[in-house]
């Protein structure tokens, strides 16, 4: 199996005139509107991280998605508790 020389360079892709236009419209891949997204820290006990890692594996979904869920059932808890 030839490995890759790192020191030579690769030849670079030709884009498409789609690419280049998505692109200019807002960066590539940026042709659908996205929610703006916002970073939330939590600081969980190790053992208690641990326990929710392995139950997302074994349910094969994210933390992060589990976690969105989460938050949006219990703010329509809390919503509707007014």
């Amino acid at each position: 199996m030839a490995r890759k020389n790192p020191t030579k360079p690769q030849p670079k892709k030709q884009l498409t005139s789609e690419e280049i236009a998505s692109f200019v419209r807002g960066g590539a891949g940026q042709d659908t509107e996205k929610p703006k997204m916002a970073r939330l820290t939590v600081d969980l006990p190790r053992e208690t991280h641990r326990r929710f890692k392995i139950a997302c594996t074994i349910a094969d979904t994210r933390m992060n998605y589990e976690i969105r869920r989460f938050i949006e059932r219990r703010c329509a808890e809390l919503e509707a508790s007014r």
